[in-house]
């Protein structure tokens, strides 16, 4: 099954829509919950206020197509970056079954349109080594890691995590960490400008991060059998990552380190936004998935792959069971 998507074919994408489906099979029985509870920020503001409104049909399937379009695009912009030895579509595999993993990627919320920001900023990220004019590019990451916080407010730890990319994939120049600092305070300037001229000033907090330290305690054991799943599965993709990044070329190896400080920093959101409806695990499906697809990639014991895949299929239905009652 596997080996469908560690070909760059027309037949892996048709591969890549069924496996969508198939994961999440509740989109044909029971409609999208659009979870968007706390003031999180724009994304927040636009799911209650418009998306609500639309039929469940529709809202099924805007929920379907993004997962697929963000599946496709990330998996386009690591091949593109030359990120694997050969051109495939196991990130896009890995990314739609991690969907089907984490519980709260069954649910439209503010983070995963989120997504979608994060992807283009790995995407510029990965243009900057060696380019001889990516001032452009910078202004650009600086902005978008802004726009995503005020999108969506544990996003914020993306403004750090552009600044470890820069400061590894080019070298210091004042100029550029300065033009990074503008792009991060353009989209501030506009939002405050906007809502000065339009007397909504009121409305400033609801686009400050609110950190929520939350521990709770879950009894269920599928839960933390979902939970060994996932971490089993990103730690074979790490264990092949490792010695196959070494075997590339510098920028290669580069940008696999940013990657890796996108998903450590992602992961610190987990105990800084675990509570008020944030569902910040959400944002790690990007780093998780790019390092997963090593293992689909690499792995020559099919057999042991195809079992975690069957592990996972398993969860996956019980999942759907659980939602289709």
């Amino acid at each position: 099954m596997i080996s469908i998507f560690r070909d760059k074919s027309i037949i892996a994408i048709f591969g890549l829509v069924l496996c969508a489906l198939l994961i999440h099979l509740h989109i044909f029985t029971v409609p999208v919950i659009i979870k968007a509870d706390a003031d999180t920020g724009v994304f927040s503001l636009v799911l209650k206020t418009y998306l609500t409104r639309l039929q469940p049909f529709v809202i099924n399937f805007i929920y379907i197509a993004l997962l697929l379009l963000q599946a496709i695009r990330l998996n386009i912009v690591l091949n593109d970056s030359k990120m694997f030895n050969k051109a495939g579509f196991t990130t896009g595999f890995a990314y739609i079954l991690l969907s089907g993993l984490l519980l709260n990627a069954y649910t439209l919320t503010p983070a995963l349109l989120t997504i979608s920001l994060i992807i283009l900023i790995v995407k510029n990220a990965f243009s900057l080594y060696n380019n001889p004019s990516a001032k452009g590019l910078i202004f650009n990451i600086g902005f978008i890691s802004t726009l995503s916080v005020i999108c969506y407010q544990p996003s914020i730890l993306l403004l750090v995590a552009v600044m470890f990319a820069l400061g590894i994939l080019r070298a210091f120049r004042p100029a550029e960490w300065l033009i990074l600092i503008l792009g991060m305070i353009a989209p501030t300037y506009l939002l405050l400008s906007g809502l000065f001229l339009f007397d909504k000033m009121n409305l400033l907090p609801m686009f400050l991060p609110k950190i929520h330290f939350a521990v709770s305690i879950i009894k269920d054991p599928w839960y933390w059998f979902n939970l060994s799943t996932i971490v089993v599965l990103v730690i074979a993709g790490l264990i092949l990552w490792y010695p196959n990044s070494n075997r590339m070329v510098i920028q290669t190896r580069k940008n696999w380190v940013v990657m890796l400080v996108f998903s450590l920093l992602l992961l610190l959101g987990l105990f800084a936004f675990n509570a008020n409806n944030q569902f910040p695990e959400i944002l790690c499906l990007v780093p998780m998935a790019a390092f997963l697809s090593n293992y689909f990639l690499y792995t020559r014991r099919s057999i042991l792959a195809n079992l975690l895949v069957l592990i996972s299929v398993v969860l996956v239905v019980h999942h759907n069971l659980q939602i289709m009652r």
